[in-house]
């Protein structure tokens, strides 16, 4: 089976324990995807399984985190400098190695890219969770981004207050994409979470609604929930 479309079994390589980093290594725990995590702060290590303690910047620490046999590697260092320079070493000593990065801003996308990366996504965009998903499930997540990043569409998370006006309601009753424009891709519920829910799904107080558009009409289901 070629290497990208079996990303699942890949050895996966997460370069940094950031804030992002740690949505990363978290996202991969729960897929139970094979990785290892590089670090140069022994104390961000603890607990992890399968880590190293080094600068990922050095070529004997990709080496030693096994970078030639690697399919994917996943960098979150603090800088964008710092992630090229990571992505540039890592892809002299593995030309075929697929690079996901995260990037600071949206100017930086291009000095990524340039270094090497295959994938940037914007930390404002969907962060740690994007990264891994283009880890686990390249296809899906690259949809996403295309539709991210070209139409400057973003995805939330949108807990549901107590007294929100949407609860006790089919999707279809709430009339959520009426109202915001919004389109409702997931819902979080106490029994777990429903991807492409139907619209005779009923939401209540205490779920999450994963919802996809523009920043303004995520802005306004958020106004609604605060006004309830």
């Amino acid at each position: 089976m070629a290497k990208k479309e079996v990303a699942s079994l890949a050895r996966i390589i997460v370069c940094g324990h950031s804030r992002i980093g740690r949505k990363v290594v978290e996202e991969l725990t729960n897929a139970e995807a094979d990785f290892v995590l590089i670090d140069p702060e022994a104390d961000k290590l603890h607990g992890q399984q399968s880590s190293l303690i080094g600068d990922a910047t050095q070529e004997h620490i990709l080496l030693g985190a096994g970078v030639k046999e690697a399919d994917v590697l996943i960098t979150c260092a603090s800088t964008d400098e710092i992630n090229a320079f990571i992505i540039i070493l890592a892809k002299d000593l593995n030309p075929n190695l697929t690079i996901l990065t995260v990037g600071r801003n949206v100017e930086s996308i291009e000095l990524l890219q340039g270094a090497g990366a295959d994938n940037v996504v914007p930390s404002s965009v969907l962060g740690g969770r994007s990264i891994a998903k283009h880890a686990i499930e390249p296809q899906v997540a690259e949809f996403v981004d295309r539709v991210t990043l070209t139409h400057k569409i973003q995805i939330a998370d949108i807990k549901l207050c107590s007294s929100s006006s949407f609860s006790g309601k089919a999707l279809s009753e709430s009339k959520i994409r009426e109202e915001t424009g919004l389109s409702v891709i997931a819902v979080r519920q106490k029994s777990g979470l429903v991807p492409n829910p139907k619209s005779d799904l009923v939401i209540h107080k205490g779920d999450t609604l994963i919802v996809l558009g523009s920043p303004e009409q995520i802005r306004t289901i958020m106004k609604m929930e605060r006004e309830q």
